[in-house]
């Protein structure tokens, strides 16, 4: 009797040990860390659909999770829904306030959707963590552009250009500065700057032509467009210009 009951006891125990065990593996932290993962998996194949939902699942679990809510917005960003995108990385940014990725692409859409002061904010949360991130000094120039405080713009794009003097958005900051104080030599050379920076970037060309389109520079807007064919000869956006400009030339001489 003594060996049968020590052997329904060795049982019992190994039953509670494995409910235990079954018990961790559905425990709410292990469940939003599995949705998290596999989120992650999804991500590196390019299936946002099925990664938005996994990061979806993890938020659900855990409000908190400041992870999976960063990565629930950049999957949303790059799958173009953008509210829900600067939702998700607001709160991912408010949790975490030391990630500085989700403050800063919070203040970059929230900026886009003409929320000014709360992407002031934030921006101005990530330069007291890190004073020289460029990519928040240039946002914080263009936000007091668009706060018509100019002469605050301009002391910001100086502070970014002493950090980064060689890079071509610090220029284009400096062709709207110079548009907002009409000063079209200055602008011409920012924007001339910015294109000897970055030859490469399609959009640093087409914002020179569409400043010489503006002034009513036609010979420059013609020799740009020679320079955007030849560099981005397989860009639709080149053709569409092409065929605008010599319509527009055609009309002149009607």
């Amino acid at each position: 009797m003594v060996h049968r009951s020590g052997k329904w006891l060795a049982v019992i125990l190994a039953s509670f040990f494995i409910l235990q065990l079954l018990g961790a593996c559905s425990s709410p932290e292990t469940k939003k860390k599995a949705s998290f993962d596999k989120g992650m998996a999804y991500v590196k194949k390019d299936d946002l659909k099925s990664a938005i939902l996994e990061f979806r699942n993890a938020v659900q679990i855990d409000g908190m999770y400041a992870d999976a809510r960063y990565q629930l917005g950049l999957a949303l960003l790059k799958s173009g829904e953008l509210t829900k995108a600067v939702n998700q990385l607001d709160r991912a940014a408010s949790l975490d306030p030391n990630n500085l990725d989700a403050v800063l692409k919070s203040a970059e859409l929230l900026f886009a959707a003409r929320d000014i002061d709360t992407s002031l904010k934030r921006t101005n949360d990530l330069l007291k963590k890190d004073p020289k991130n460029i990519d928040a000094l240039i946002l914080k120039a263009n936000i007091m552009l668009a706060k018509k405080d100019t002469k605050q713009a301009i002391e910001i794009i100086k502070q970014a250009e002493k950090v980064a003097p060689k890079l071509d958005r610090v220029f284009l900051t400096w062709a709207r500065i110079y548009q907002r104080l009409a000063n079209p030599v200055n602008m011409e050379q920012a924007l001339l700057k910015a294109i000897e920076l970055a030859p490469d970037k399609q959009k640093n060309l087409q914002a020179l032509i569409s400043f010489y389109t503006d002034t009513n520079q036609k010979d420059k807007v013609a020799k740009q467009l020679q320079v955007l064919q030849q560099r981005f000869p397989n860009s639709p956006d080149t053709y569409a210009r092409l065929a605008a400009f010599y319509l527009e030339i055609g009309r002149a001489h009607v």
